[in-house]
């Protein structure tokens, strides 16, 4: 067992620490203000989400082998290519890539539809992990599909989420703060490459139309 109260508290750790804690205040609040500001400009999401992984593989008795960084990051932009291409009323994403022992390398993902045109998550959940075992078929590659188990959530943010919904809205913080957090990988942050990735809202293109009912 460590003792850690032993740890040694040194300047350099300090720093070290709040510089992390930091960081997922500072991933916590850009995931947020994403969400929101596509809700400002589509009055509902569809919200999925999904984590990307391989199967697990033994290479001998004792040890695990696992898909490279570099694999996973090229089979995470084909995957999103592909929603693009094949899905017109997507609107973004955040990636956040994170490493374990036994799973490996591995994504979990939060997607973003326009909701005024589609309710279905479900369906489009089995879709995106279809597209996902297709592209990785070689790797042997599987998700799991956080909107087909939404009972289990205490705090519900995914699958449609309207503008009038408050208590979705604000549940949706402990989905950024669970994506925002660190883990070793992200710590380390190798070769100075980033483990969060999110696309960029763009601006709103008109403000004609019905104005919003607010309560």
């Amino acid at each position: 067992v460590f003792n850690y109260l032993k740890i040694d508290k040194s300047e350099t750790i300090k720093k070290r620490i709040d510089n992390i804690q930091r960081g997922v205040r500072e991933n916590t609040d850009s995931i947020d203000q994403q969400f929101k500001a596509l809700l400002k400009k589509h009055a509902s999401l569809l919200v999925i989400r999904v984590d990307l992984s391989y199967e697990t593989r033994l290479k001998d008795v004792n040890r695990l082998t696992h898909i490279s960084r570099e694999q996973i990051s090229e089979d995470k932009k084909y995957f999103l290519k592909e929603i693009e291409r094949q899905f017109p009323d997507w609107l973004g994403y955040v990636c956040k890539l994170e490493f374990a022992p036994k799973k490996g390398y591995h994504y979990h993902c939060i997607l973003y539809f326009n909701g005024n045109e589609l309710r279905a998550d479900g369906v489009i959940s089995l879709a995106l992990a279809k597209l996902w075992r297709d592209i990785t078929s070689e790797r042997k590659g599987v998700t799991f599909l956080c909107n087909l188990h939404k009972k289990g959530y205490a705090h519900l943010a995914i699958g449609r989420v309207h503008y009038t919904e408050k208590e979705k809205i604000k549940n949706f913080r402990y989905v950024a703060q669970y994506l925002a957090k660190n883990d070793l990988f992200s710590c380390i942050k190798k070769n100075g490459k980033r483990s969060l990735e999110k696309s960029q809202v763009k601006a709103r293109e008109t403000n004609r139309g019905r104005p919003r009912i607010t309560t």
